[in-house]
C-alpha cells in the first residue's frame, strides 16, 4: 500500500507538454474536417438552387402544358408600363388573346411576367385575367403578383429562354424553356436546365419571340433588359356547356 502511495505523479511540465500536443492534434484534425465541411456546404447550397430550380421549371410546366395558345413576348419598361388603349402594350396583347375565346366562356386567359431586377428575374403570376382593363388593375398593385418572395430564390439570379417548335409534318408544336442560375457576382451556379414538352390541347398557333432562343437579349451592361410577358389560354373540357367535338 506504501509503495502504491509513493508512485511518481506528473510534473507540471509533463502537463504543459502533453496538454500542448494534444492542442495541436486536435487542431490537425479540425484542419483536415474543414474542406469537408465547405464541401458539405457547398452541396447544400447546390441541393437548394436545385430544388429552386426544380420547382419554378414545373411551375411553367405545369401552366403551358395545358394551354391551347400562347404568346410569349419582350417589353422595354417604357412599353411595359403602357395602358390597354395604348398601341403596343401588355394590355392590348391580352385583349387579342381574349379575342380568341369570344363566346366561349370555357376559355380563359392567364398571365405571367418575368420582370428583370438586380440582374436576375423574378417572377409574377397575374392568374386569370378577364381583360387588358383587368390586367391594368391588378398590376397597380405588382407586389402582389410575385409568386415568390426574395429568400426563395436562395441568392441566385435567373435568366430565362423560350422557344417554340413545330413538326411541320404533323402540325404538332413542342415548347421548350431554359432557366439557368446564376450568383450575385455573374458567376454560373447550375448548368442551365432545359426542358421540352409536348402541347397537346394546341388549338391556335402558339407564338414565342425568337429572340428569346437565346440570352442574347439581356443587357446587364445597360440595365435595360426587358420585360417577358407570358399570355395563354386555357380551356375548361369539363364544361358541359362547350366540350370538345367528337372525332
Amino acid at each position: 500500500m506504501k509503495k502504491l502511495l509513493r508512485k511518481k505523479a506528473f510534473t507540471l511540465v509533463e502537463v504543459i507538454v502533453a496538454t500542448a500536443i494534444m492542442g495541436l492534434l486536435i487542431a490537425a484534425v479540425m484542419a483536415l474536417f474543414g474542406p469537408v465541411r465547405d464541401m458539405i456546404n457547398d452541396m447544400d447550397g447546390d441541393v437548394n438552387v436545385n430544388n429552386t430550380t426544380d420547382t419554378i421549371q414545373s411551375f411553367f410546366h405545369a401552366k403551358l402544358n395545358k394551354s391551347i395558345g400562347y404568346n410569349i413576348d419582350m417589353y422595354d419598361l417604357e412599353t411595359e408600363a403602357l395602358l390597354t388603349a395604348e398601341d403596343g402594350s401588355i394590355g392590348q396583347r391580352v385583349d387579342s388573346m381574349r379575342a380568341v375565346a369570344a363566346g366561349d366562356d370555357s376559355i380563359s386567359t392567364y398571365c405571367i411576367l418575368l420582370r428583370y431586377e438586380q440582374d436576375g428575374y423574378y417572377i409574377y403570376d397575374f392568374g386569370k385575367v378577364e381583360s387588358g382593363a383587368d390586367y391594368d388593375a391588378k398590376r397597380i398593385f405588382l407586389r402582389k403578383q410575385r409568386l415568390f418572395n426574395k429568400e426563395y430564390y436562395r441568392d441566385a439570379r435567373y435568366r430565362f429562354t423560350f422557344k417554340t417548335i413545330e413538326d411541320s409534318a404533323t402540325g404538332q408544336y413542342w415548347y421548350q424553356m431554359g432557366l439557368t442560375p446564376y450568383d450575385t457576382e455573374g458567376e454560373l451556379m447550375l448548368a442551365t436546365r432545359t426542358s421540352t414538352i409536348k402541347l397537346l390541347n394546341i388549338k391556335s398557333t402558339p407564338q414565342s419571340n425568337a429572340d428569346l432562343e437565346t440570352e442574347s437579349y439581356i443587357d446587364i451592361a445597360n440595365d435595360d433588359t426587358p420585360t417577358i410577358a407570358i399570355i395563354y389560354n386555357i380551356k375548361n373540357y369539363t364544361d358541359t356547356d362547350h366540350l370538345p367535338e367528337a372525332p
